[in-house]
């Protein structure tokens, strides 16, 4: 009996005795849902965590570091011209000025006393000329290199300046080739027969031979490329010609100054005479190219794009 109530108490104690499986069944149940596994510490991820903060907040820190640079700058500007920016750009259009005095300068001096005849003197003038030129040219090219290029305003007179200025430097260099040619023709058409008109044969031999050279020098600097004088020349060369026919034909009725002159010759002499007025006034039209040739030079004149170029920047350098 007393074991009996001892096996109960023990019972009682224990619980009830399942059978193996379901003692199993509900331990295992039991086990889990009375005594939880640990958590494992998140050591691993935490700190992750904590270093991706950090590291977000350094590059929040960058970023408007960034955003107050980027700000500081596009208020100050510091890659923005300067008055002295434009002031070095407005001596570079002092400069360009000077030069372009040269240039005419040179001009000048080739073209002065045509009816010299001292060549070496004249190709050395032509040379200097022609170097005057290249290097206003070069000035012109290395203006696009100014600071103050960038600024609109400066830039778009700039361009025009240096359109007109091209056209200027190839009228310079033209006539610069142009005038050596005009100067021969000029010394050549300019020599009067020197024998008396007393002596009618001599005097329309000479003035023959005379025409000759004046239309062979013309036809010449007919080929030179400044287009006024070459225009010119050519003109007057055709008309030269036409003369010579008229002072042949004339010096046929003269050779013989003693023989009697029908009526029929003293009326083509007559004639041959006022053929040889009409020619003589074309042939004076060769000294009035110069009004086309000051026409060209007036419409290639750069100076006043030059003045609109240094206005600006001037004004700039008041900013």
């Amino acid at each position: 009996m007393s074991e009996n109530n001892n096996t109960d108490r023990q019972q009682a104690n224990e619980g009830p005795v399942l059978s193996d499986k379901q003692n199993g069944t509900q331990e295992q149940t039991f086990t889990q849902s009375a005594t939880p596994l640990p958590q494992q510490p998140m050591t691993g991820a935490t700190n992750n965590t904590v270093k991706k903060g950090k590291n977000n907040m350094a590059g929040i820190i960058v970023i408007v570091l960034a955003v107050v640079i980027v700000a500081a700058i596009l208020i100050w500007k510091p890659w923005g011209l300067k008055a002295a920016d434009y002031q070095k750009a407005d001596n570079a259009v002092v400069d360009i000025s000077k030069q372009g005095e040269k240039v005419s300068n040179a001009l000048v001096q080739v073209a002065d006393q045509p009816q010299k005849t001292d060549t070496k003197l004249r190709d050395k003038n032509v040379a200097e000329a022609k170097s005057a030129i290249k290097q206003y040219d070069a000035m012109n090219v290395d203006f696009g290199q100014q600071k103050a290029i960038k600024d609109k305003d400066v830039n778009d007179k700039y361009q025009a300046y240096l359109k007109k200025s091209k056209l200027y430097s190839q009228y310079a260099s033209e006539l610069a080739d142009s005038l050596p040619s005009y100067s021969d023709a000029y010394s050549k058409c300019n020599k009067e027969p020197e024998a008396s008109m007393s002596d009618s044969v001599k005097y329309m031999s000479e003035l023959s031979a005379y025409m000759s050279d004046c239309k062979v020098a013309l036809e010449a600097t007919s080929k030179v490329p400044n287009k006024a004088i070459a225009q010119s020349a050519g003109k007057t060369a055709s008309s030269i010609g036409k003369l010579e026919d008229v002072v042949k034909q004339m010096s046929d009725l003269v050779s013989n100054p003693g023989a009697p002159k029908s009526t029929e010759q003293i009326d083509k002499l007559s004639d041959l005479s006022k053929q040889l007025n009409n020619l003589s006034n074309d042939i004076s039209e060769f000294s009035k190219f110069r009004a086309t040739l000051q026409k060209q030079e007036d419409d290639a004149n750069p100076n006043k794009a030059l003045e609109d170029l240094h206005t600006v920047l001037y004004n700039k350098t008041k900013k």
